[in-house]
């Protein structure tokens, strides 16, 4: 009692470990204690672990299901041995002692056994036990590992607040002759225990405990079902009889009655009772017991302590919330949020209970685990994004956490992604020159600058505080315009076709209504008895070109449209480094200043030529038949053109040819300049120059506009017209049908 600390002195050294820390007391005590009496005494689990396995793993099915998932999914990610450390290390050969214990625990299991067992053991038990056979090795490796049943081991505490070891009471034998286990030889793996009187060092709690009521539930429910089906089908109820009776009798009605309609062999017959006898139910029938219900709230109970997500087991729960998307996320919860940590418990304790040579260590490799395979496609998508934005390729790919093989030169260097001109000076100050060159004029585009870049002098005057702003202005190259011309023309190209197909079917379109209107006219001709008038039936077709053939053209077309300019957009944002949000074009001023405008052009033309074909067949004469295979061939020229030689000829004297091809690239052209204009207005870009692809195929007119310099919203002049951008539909047809050109911001060195 003397040597017993008093009250104030072990409230002066709490009060000093929780001011200034551990350092400021015994290091080698803990800050707690258990009475004396403790010391020596083994301490038993603190469950039933043989109802835990009977009750629980042996009988219902939702643990069993739960654990063995957990089990099954443990054997994915063997445990290796590896030789350096965790940043750079080799796999140990097969023939390394440490290797080959990995490989085969003991002589006789193989590691996907002896884990599988203690995943159960510690799911089951909340405890997993396994002994270290420490036989002396010349590389210090354990010989075996053995795993111990969690209830035929005891923990036996030391003085105060340590741990004398264990101890391990085989099959038919007691505590007194138990096996004693020093603590370095013993891995103990437990789940935390806030009710452990050993402070962390004694038993961890079963996941079963928090769930035994929803299990017994369950294991209820299901041996009622069974003795449902064994002993008889009856809902229970009443026999009674207007008669007096004897025990006798009643004793014999019941048996007669449990005799004939007793059982599922019985249910479709049909109860005879005589002497005034009547049958009254008093219980629950099948349907009114809601074991659905009961089911689905007992399975969320039961499969929630272990982490395993209802729907991987398969359990009605589960089964009712589950669709194929959400189970792949439920692995890949299942993985990271469960299974990785709780790996890691038995990780950490085998590394601090394998005695090796300097330089090795063991660790579980979860590399063919699918659900925590890295996204490839997805990985490598967004390292060429940030290398389209001008992050080399090293710092792309290390952003994203993919480990690159091999280095080629260049690997440290971002580019421009529409011409891949280098941005990135490797200096010693590190520091990156603008990506975007400055305003542009004629003048400077004859004799280009380049790329503005720092001198070393620059360099080293500029570390140690912030850059200033370049004073001289800088330039995109012949050569970035022409690429930047070839990127905006190859997303013209690729939508080239759809736009096509979109022809196609709106001409179809209007071949139909339009040919339907001369049946129409036919039809009321012969109703009069008098021939065909064209002077209405050309009112009507005009009528329908004017309004329904519009109409139909913006709907074909308008997705198309939007998807080439939210296409130019981007690649401009990201060619220039500028966060924009193409959808805002997509508004009413669109639908007017374009869309209303390109069905109508494409309208006047057919209405020109229908126009003509009419005045032409009332002046000749045509039949209703001739007139409708002219109309018929005149729209099959446009979508295919696929006239004999003569037909062609013929017709191509009275009406646009080729009318497919012209639309389609015309209109690809027309809407992503018309996207591109727009969009440095929404840039807020002070000026705009015309580019013409000089390549000897190009307008005279369109190459004398190349390098022209405008306001924003201000037109060029191209031709001897005003034009605010390629394709503009306020020029003649001369000037923008078929028309390749497209137009390049002029930035200043704030926008850039």
């Amino acid at each position: 009692m003397a040597n017993k600390p008093s009250a104030i002195e072990r409230l002066r050294k709490a009060v000093a470990y929780y001011r200034h820390g551990w350092p400021a007391i015994e290091r080698k005590q803990a800050p707690f204690y258990w009475p004396s009496w403790r010391s020596g005494q083994p301490q038993w689990s603190i469950v039933n672990a043989e109802a835990y396995v009977q009750e629980g793993f042996e009988q219902n099915a939702i643990i069993y299901s739960a654990i063995m998932y957990k089990a099954r999914a443990a054997c994915v990610a063997p445990l290796r041995a590896y030789a350096g450390n965790r940043d750079e290390h080799i796999t140990l050969p097969d023939a390394a002692p440490l290797a080959a214990l990995c490989r085969q625990p003991n002589e006789f299991m193989a590691w996907s056994e002896f884990q599988m067992l203690n995943t159960v053991f510690l799911n089951l038990i909340g405890n997993s036990f396994v002994y270290v056979d420490n036989k002396v090795r010349k590389d210090g490796a354990p010989t075996s590992l053995y795993a111990l049943r969690p209830d035929r081991v005891a923990i036996v505490p030391g003085p105060r607040n340590t741990l004398k070891g264990y101890l391990y009471t085989p099959e038919g034998k007691s505590w007194v002759d138990a096996f004693p286990i020093l603590p370095q030889d013993m891995i103990h793996v437990r789940l935390p225990n806030p009710g452990d009187p050993l402070e962390g060092l004694g038993w961890g709690l079963s996941p079963i405990s928090p769930m035994a009521w929803s299990a017994d539930v369950d294991n209820a429910a299901t041996k009622f079902l069974k003795l449902f089906f064994e002993h008889g089908a009856m809902i229970p109820g009443v026999l009674s009889f207007d008669v007096p009776m004897t025990n006798d009798e009643v004793a014999s009605a019941r048996e007669r009655w449990m005799e004939v309609y007793g059982g599922y062999e019985n249910w479709s017959d049909t109860a005879v009772l005589d002497q005034g006898g009547k049958y009254q139910r008093v219980g629950l029938a099948f349907n009114e017991m809601g074991f659905e219900n009961i089911d689905s709230r007992d399975e969320s109970r039961m499969v929630a302590p272990f982490g395993v997500p209802a729907v991987l087991i398969s359990t009605r729960y589960g089964m009712e919330r589950s669709t194929f998307s959400n189970y792949e996320e439920a692995r890949k919860a299942f993985w990271e949020d469960t299974m990785v940590p709780e790996m890691g418990l038995f990780e950490t304790e085998y590394q601090s209970k394998l005695p090796t040579v300097a330089g090795s260590f063991v660790e579980f490799d979860f590399a063919n685990v699918p659900a925590l395979r890295k996204d490839t496609p997805k990985l490598m998508t967004s390292i060429c994004e940030a290398w389209d934005r001008g992050m080399p390729w090293t710092v792309a790919a290390k952003t994203v956490g993919v480990e690159l093989a091999d280095r080629f030169p260049g690997d440290d260097v971002g580019f421009l992604p529409f011409n891949s001109v280098p941005v990135t000076s490797l200096l010693g100050a590190g520091q990156r020159q603008a990506a975007i060159p400055a305003r542009t004029t004629q003048a400077e585009e004859a004799e280009p600058t380049g790329q503005e870049t720092i001198t070393e002098s620059e360099g080293e005057e500029a570390e140690g505080k912030a850059t200033a702003p370049a004073e001289t202005k800088s330039t995109l190259t012949p050569d970035q315009k022409a690429l930047l011309w070839k990127q905006q023309d190859n997303i013209a190209r690729r939508w080239e076709p759809k736009f096509s197909e979109a022809a196609v079917q709106a001409f179809e379109d209007d071949r139909r209504a339009i040919l339907a209107l001369v049946a129409d006219a036919k039809g009321k001709s012969k109703a009069r008895k008098a021939t065909l008038n064209y002077g209405e039936l050309l009112d009507m077709i005009l009528a329908y070109i004017a309004g329904d053939s519009q109409e139909n053209w913006r709907k074909q077309f308008w997705p198309l449209i939007e998807a080439i300019v939210t296409d130019q957009g981007q690649m401009l944002n990201a060619a220039f480094g500028i966060s924009f949000d193409v959808r805002n074009l997509f508004s009413e001023a669109f639908f007017d200043t374009y869309l209303i405008p390109f069905a109508q052009k494409i309208a006047e033309t057919t209405e020109g030529s229908v126009r003509s074909m009419l005045q032409q067949g009332m002046t000749e004469g045509w039949s209703i038949d001739e007139m409708t295979d002219n109309l018929d061939k005149m729209f099959e020229q446009w979508m295919n053109g696929s006239l004999s030689p003569e037909d062609f000829a013929w017709y191509k004297e009275r009406m646009p040819a080729y009318r497919r091809e012209v639309i389609a690239r015309t209109e690809t052209i027309r809407s992503s300049a018309y996207g591109s204009n727009a969009i440095y207005k929404g840039w807020g870009v002070k000026r705009k120059e015309w580019l013409t692809a000089i390549d000897g195929r190009q307008r005279d007119s369109h190459g004398a506009a190349n390098g022209q310099v405008v306001e924003v919203g201000e037109p060029f002049r191209v031709g001897g017209y005003d034009m605010e951008y390629p394709g503009d539909m306020n020029a003649p047809a001369e000037e923008v049908c078929n028309c390749r050109c497209t137009i390049l911001p002029v930035m200043d060195d704030a926008q850039a």
